[in-house]
């Protein structure tokens, strides 16, 4: 069975990082001191929702490209895919946001004034200039999905060049660039944000969700975690409460974070991801644990729900929180909880009435598996 057959529990896993990254997001718990004091916890570690996104779209999508590996079609097939299922609602809401919210509605100077760093939100650029010229105020979430789309315009290249065998190495040469890369920005005292956006300093969770594809091409290697999957869950969850202590509690600005840390949470991650994988179909408690519909549902819809969730907070996050006034301390809860359900309906809706007619459009762009070109040295691992 090859690494881009659909997974349940991975579906469940995104849902899960979606569902941490709305909390954190929303910023609702910044003075929570009472009895939710564990729920703001939660929501002060959500960004590590960031992470898994970015471990599991290194797997999924190194997977796909192993799959398709010395295709006639290996480039074309990519990039058209992700173009389909990335570009048609990324760019639909910068059209609304950017070209006709401002002839529809008067916007504040202020709001105005950071319409001036719209043209990195149009190249996939926004990571690079955000920490230090600020982005459009609708979009500070967009740096992420900058960083993947950078990532992938290499990864497809040194993945079809590098020969098999060495490619595992690679995943792991491109990790130790990035905590490289981290080290030296902030001995350059450089902000902390630009070292959690830039490319360069996150393409280690990236790398190691490819590294995790990898590996589970290698019969005997998945043999041994599907027959373990037990102990290497509770190595995931070992090696994550390593980075907590290491981060001082997932503390973006920590230097145990910025050294080391997003690297050790990435590799649990990894790990996680990994035995997720080969348990499919096992029907053990880990797979029904991630597999719960309820999780899947979130997973399938978790990319229209990134991007809306923060235009969700922005633009009726006051009138949301007028209306909840009067539930105490339950407040923050109920608050993050009517984001995310919002973010849902939006990112159903998305889906069903418009992303899914793009998505159809792949079936005219499969990998053309039985054309291998002779001259291309990765081939010749086959």
């Amino acid at each position: 069975m090859t690494g881009s057959h659909r997974v349940p529990a991975l579906d469940g896993l995104r849902g899960i990082a979606i569902l941490l990254v709305i909390p954190h997001n929303s910023d609702t718990f910044l003075a929570v001191k009472n009895w939710a004091f564990p729920f703001a916890m939660l929501a002060h570690v959500g960004w590590t929702g960031v992470q898994l996104f970015f471990v599991l779209s290194g797997f999924l999508i190194t997977s796909v490209l192993l799959d398709s590996r010395g295709s006639g079609n290996y480039y074309r097939t990519f990039y058209a895919r992700r173009v389909l299922r990335i570009f048609p609602l990324y760019f639909l809401i910068l059209v609304i946001f950017l070209l006709l919210v401002p002839h529809l509605v008067q916007l504040s100077p202020e709001t105005l004034a950071t319409y001036q760093q719209q043209k990195w939100l149009w190249i996939f650029a926004s990571n690079w200039a955000q920490p230090f010229q600020g982005t459009v105020v609708w979009f500070p979430h967009f740096w992420s999905l900058a960083v993947e789309e950078q990532f992938y315009l290499v990864w497809p290249f040194l993945v079809a060049l590098i020969p098999l065998r060495h490619l595992l190495t690679t995943t792991f040469v491109v990790t130790a660039l990035a905590i490289g890369s981290r080290v030296l920005l902030f001995e350059g005292a450089l902000p902390a944000d630009a070292i959690y956006m830039f490319t360069t300093t996150r393409m280690d969770a990236l790398a190691l969700g490819a590294a995790a594809a990898v590996i589970a091409r290698n019969g005997r290697a998945m043999q041994f975690v599907r027959h373990h999957q037990g102990m290497m869950a509770g190595m995931a969850l070992v090696v994550a409460m390593i980075s907590a202590a290491i981060s001082h509690a997932f503390d973006t600005h920590d230097p145990g974070t910025i050294f080391i840390g997003y690297s050790v949470l990435a590799a649990a991650a990894a790990i996680l991801v990994l035995t997720l994988r080969a348990g499919q179909g096992s029907g053990n408690w880990l797979e029904l644990g991630f597999s719960q519909p309820w999780l899947r549902s979130c997973g399938k819809y978790s990319y229209a729900m990134y991007v809306f969730h923060l235009l969700v907070v922005l633009t009726i996050g006051g009138e949301i929180n007028g209306l909840l006034q009067a539930t105490g301390t339950f407040r923050p809860i109920l608050y993050s909880l009517s984001v995310i359900l919002i973010s849902y309906a939006l990112g159903w809706i998305s889906y069903h009435y418009y992303e899914r007619h793009f998505l159809a459009l792949k079936r005219y762009f499969v990998p053309n598996v039985t054309e291998f070109a002779p001259t291309n040295p990765a081939n010749r691992d086959h």
